[in-house]
């Protein structure tokens, strides 16, 4: 039987459409060994049907399908907590390979990710700030449709969402660690977008949560699970002009208060993740290679000492111990918060563009 949220779902496509097939749960075992199979037989013309996972497709649209998650969902998974994911690749269009950087033996591990689907999914240049790591996924945001990476079978979903999502770019997201990854702005045909939106991944559930206090696209992100709030910093407001707030979104009240107004341009080609030992974000400004940590409560700003080597288009990850990680194309840096001191792992890897996963 399907959950209750499943089933509205499965209503609301039956309504949407004359035509509809589903894979239903009780027969799982038996229709995926046969999506499986004609996938091998026909693996040029089904690239995008690799794993399993329960589809509903439609005349409509070439895709459409309802990922398999586990019933349970854990906040924080054992092998997420262990590693930094990082898509490397020599253009946006062709990242064709994920490593993972082990937190506690500081090596690099290759992992099996083809990307067979890149074509079909498009650019990675508007999903920088739209990669989001669960327990088990990590999702790839472009427009109306996303990767969905499954971390301990290693294949890769392609999905489309065109009756949810709109097919907005530069979107930014994250997982709130229980079920939901909140998507923020964006750009949909030149304009910049406002709206932030609920995605349930366990139900599949979308939903316009709430507004922005202004349109927005590659807005920073990060998440204080014990307040459950989003910290959000900087990201452009027009074409020429970048926002210089800090605002902070309470998810249960559905409110956008700014906390904090930069006089210069400080959030300009920054990055940013919250420690909430200190109940700081730290603010990595590339560019210039500054760094510095900005007190919530106080709302003031400590200089810290700049990353070894320039680090540009990259994310702070924090593992929620002691240490802030800045990967780069040829190495990761590690910031110990106790020692103020920075350290270099060499990753012997060389790839142009570096696209890596939120942590939680």
């Amino acid at each position: 039987m399907y959950s209750l949220g499943e089933e509205n779902i499965l209503k609301n496509y039956i309504n949407k459409t004359n035509s509809i097939t589903i894979v239903k749960k009780e027969n799982q075992k038996e229709e995926y060994q046969k999506s499986n199979n004609n996938n091998n037989n026909n693996n040029n013309n089904n690239k995008e049907n690799e794993g399993i996972y329960e589809i509903v497709s439609t005349k409509n649209e070439q895709l459409k399908c309802i990922p398999h998650y586990p019933r349970q969902m854990e906040s924080y998974n054992k092998f997420n907590e262990t590693y930094i994911f990082l898509f490397c690749g020599d253009d946006h269009n062709n990242i064709n390979t994920l490593y993972g950087f082990n937190i506690n033996s500081k090596k690099i591990e290759k992992f099996n990710f083809k990307n067979n689907l890149q074509k079909e999914f498009g650019t990675f240049r508007g999903s920088l700030f739209s990669i989001s790591s669960t327990n088990d996924s990590i999702y790839i945001l472009n427009g109306n449709k996303y990767l969905r990476y499954d971390i301990n079978s290693q294949n890769t979903f392609l999905i489309s969402n065109k009756s949810m999502m709109d097919s907005s770019m530069y979107k930014s997201s994250f997982f709130d660690g229980k079920e939901n990854i909140y998507i923020v702005g964006g750009l949909l045909n030149g304009a910049l977008q406002e709206n932030i939106y609920q995605w349930n991944i366990r139900t599949n559930e979308f939903i316009k949560y709430a507004k922005t206090n202004g349109p927005v696209l590659e807005s920073q992100l990060c998440y204080s699970p014990k307040e459950d709030c989003l910290y959000m910093l900087g990201g452009w407001i027009s074409e020429h002009d970048y926002n210089q707030t800090i605002d902070v979104f309470n998810i249960k009240e559905r409110t956008v208060t700014t906390i904090y107004k930069f006089n210069n341009k400080e959030t300009l080609f920054s990055h940013s993740c919250y420690v909430p030992n200190n109940h700081s974000l730290y603010i990595y400004k590339w560019k210039i290679n500054q760094f510095y940590r900005f007190d919530i409560k106080t709302k003031t700003i400590y200089p810290l000492p700049g990353c070894i080597k320039k680090t540009n288009f990259s994310r702070l990850l924090f593992d929620y111990k002691d240490s802030i990680y800045l990967p780069s194309n040829s190495s990761i840096y590690e910031y110990k918060c106790s020692l103020n001191k920075w350290f270099e792992h060499d990753l012997n890897i060389e790839h142009k563009y570096l696209y890596t996963c939120h942590r939680i």
